[in-house]
C-alpha cells in the first residue's frame, strides 16, 4: 500500500504541467502513487503525462475520451486510489519537495486523520502565505478550502463516501471540504510544508458570466442550507462572502451583473433570519476592501524588501 495517493486532474495546462509533475515525482517521500486524470485535454498534456510515466512507474494515467469536469476527474481518481492517505495537486501549481514527507510523518506521529500544510498564494508576481491554519485550530468549519494543502485518511473518505459534487460548476472543492471537516476528528498542522498556488488571470474561474455567478451563488446556498449550527453557519457565511464572492463581485463592470449579485448576496446574508445575525452587505464589503488594501500594502512592502 502506498503511503499517499496523489491525485492530479489535468486539463489545458500544458505550459505549467511539467513544473507541477517535477515537484511531485521528486518528492522525498518515495512511497507514493501519482494518479493523473487527463480530462480530454485539447493540448499536449496527455503526451507529457505519457512521457513522465515512461520513466516513473508510480504514475498512473486515466485518460477520459470526453471532457467530464474536475469533480468527476477527482472522484474517478479517488476510486482508484490505494494509498493510506489521499492528497490533491492542481496541475498548474507545485509543492515543496518534502511536502508529503512532512505531512505523512506528522500524521503518523500524531495519529491524525488529516495533516495540513500551508499555502503560498502567487498572483501577479506577489506572494503571500495564508493564515487559515490558526483559524482551523479554533474550529474545523474554517477548513472550507485549501484542501490541496492537506492529506486525508483514505478510509475516512471512502467509508463516508465523500465525493466532489459533479452537478455544479462552482465551489465544488468548498462543499467537499465542508463535508470532510464534519467527519474528521483530529487535524495536525505542518506550517513549514508549503503548497504553491498560482493564480492565472486567464483561468476558468475568471470568466465571469450570469451563469457562472448563478452557479456560484447556488452552490453557496446549498452549503449554507446544510448547516444547522448558528456558529458554524456564521463562519461559513463569512468565509463564502469574504473569500469567494466579494473577490468576484469586485471585478464586475456590468451594472446588471453587479445589481443581480448584490441582491443575491444580501439574500444569502439573510438566509436564516432565525439566527438573527448582524450581517450587512455594505459593512462586510467595506471590511473586505480594507483587508484587501492591507494585503496589497503588505505585498508591496515584502516586494521592496526582497
Amino acid at each position: 500500500m502506498p503511503k499517499v495517493s496523489v491525485i492530479i486532474p489535468v486539463y489545458n495546462v500544458e505550459p505549467h504541467l511539467r513544473k507541477c509533475l517535477d515537484s511531485v515525482v521528486n518528492q522525498t517521500l518515495k512511497d507514493i502513487e501519482i494518479i493523473c486524470v487527463n480530462d480530454c485535454s485539447p493540448d499536449n498534456c496527455l503526451d507529457i503525462l505519457k512521457e513522465y510515466a515512461q520513466y516513473d512507474n508510480r504514475i498512473k494515467i486515466i485518460d477520459f475520451k470526453e471532457n467530464k469536469g474536475v469533480s468527476i476527474a477527482r472522484n474517478t481518481a479517488m476510486e482508484h486510489a490505494k494509498g493510506e492517505y489521499i492528497g490533491f495537486v492542481d496541475p498548474d501549481d507545485w509543492i515543496d519537495l518534502d511536502f508529503y514527507e512532512k505531512l505523512y510523518n506528522n500524521a503518523k506521529e500524531n495519529n491524525c486523520e488529516c495533516a495540513k500544510g500551508s499555502i503560498n498564494f502567487i498572483c501577479n508576481k506577489f506572494n503571500f502565505l495564508s493564515n487559515s491554519n490558526e483559524l482551523i485550530k479554533q474550529n474545523h468549519t474554517y477548513f472550507t478550502g485549501e484542501f490541496t494543502t492537506a492529506i486525508f485518511k483514505t478510509e475516512i473518505i471512502t467509508h463516508n463516501q465523500i465525493y466532489f459534487p459533479n452537478n455544479i460548476s462552482q465551489l465544488e472543492d468548498f462543499i467537499w471540504c465542508v463535508n470532510v471537516a464534519k467527519k474528521i476528528n483530529n487535524i495536525c498542522f505542518v506550517d513549514n510544508a508549503t503548497y504553491h498556488y498560482t493564480r492565472h488571470e486567464n483561468g476558468a474561474s475568471h470568466n465571469i458570466s450570469y451563469k457562472s455567478l448563478s452557479d456560484l451563488l447556488y452552490s453557496g446556498e446549498l452549503i449554507l442550507n446544510s448547516i444547522n449550527n448558528k456558529t458554524d453557519f456564521q463562519l461559513l457565511l463569512q468565509s463564502l462572502v469574504m473569500n469567494y464572492i466579494f473577490p468576484i463581485y469586485h471585478k464586475l463592470n456590468d451594472n446588471n451583473l453587479q445589481n443581480y449579485m448584490q441582491k443575491e448576496i444580501k439574500r444569502l446574508l439573510n438566509l436564516k433570519p432565525e439566527y438573527k445575525l448582524s450581517s450587512d452587505f455594505q459593512t462586510l464589503y467595506k471590511d473586505w476592501l480594507k483587508q484587501r488594501m492591507e494585503l496589497m500594502i503588505k505585498q508591496v512592502r515584502n516586494k521592496i524588501r526582497s
